[in-house]
């Protein structure tokens, strides 16, 4: 429960000279997938960029992320002729998803407000007039799988409170 969030390398014990994983027992965490073995460094990179910089009329309680427009800028440069970008209002579950059917990504990048609950009806990404569900994320990657595309081998969420307030938040998708 609570030490879920506790760096593994403070759970040594120096007077033992042992982790304390020798004196307890482990949990693990059920439904958990593996993605395929496969090499990722042999496969093409091409990069998805999300992001909403304005206030969504919906939920005005999220202020505008100022530094979405720079992260993704500055990630695009990077990667100029391997990046797609669906900024404010191109930014919707709906465009995710077509994007995700059409073409194949290996990294897929999201800035923007996010709440991850106990409650799976709770726990969504902002879009730009909408909320992305975990359902709604997990159906749109799925795509490139069913599809035989190369898989998404990296998810990154940028969002400042994306784990805040409370334990379970900290398992994030994985939760």
């Amino acid at each position: 429960g609570a030490l879920r969030t506790i760096p593994f390398a403070d759970l040594y014990d120096p007077s033992q000279q042992q982790f304390l994983i020798k004196k307890y027992a482990i949990a693990t965490i059920q439904g958990l997938n593996l993605t395929d073995a496969r090499s990722f460094s042999q496969q093409p990179r091409r990069l998805l960029l999300n992001g909403l910089s304005e206030t969504n009329p919906d939920y005005p309680k999220y202020p505008p992320l100022k530094h979405v427009k720079e992260e993704i800028s500055a990630i695009q440069q990077l990667y100029p002729q391997d990046s797609d970008v669906l900024l404010n209002n191109d930014f919707v579950p709906a465009n995710l998803k077509q994007e995700l059917l059409n073409k194949s990504y290996s990294v897929v990048f999201i800035a923007s407000h996010a709440e991850f609950q106990n409650d799976l009806k709770n726990t969504f990404i902002l879009t730009y007039k909408d909320r992305l569900t975990m359902d709604q994320l997990e159906d749109s990657i799925s795509l490139g799988r069913v599809a035989e595309k190369m898989p998404i081998t990296l998810l990154t969420l940028s969002a400042c409170e994306t784990a805040v307030g409370n334990e379970r938040a900290a398992l994030g998708l994985a939760g």
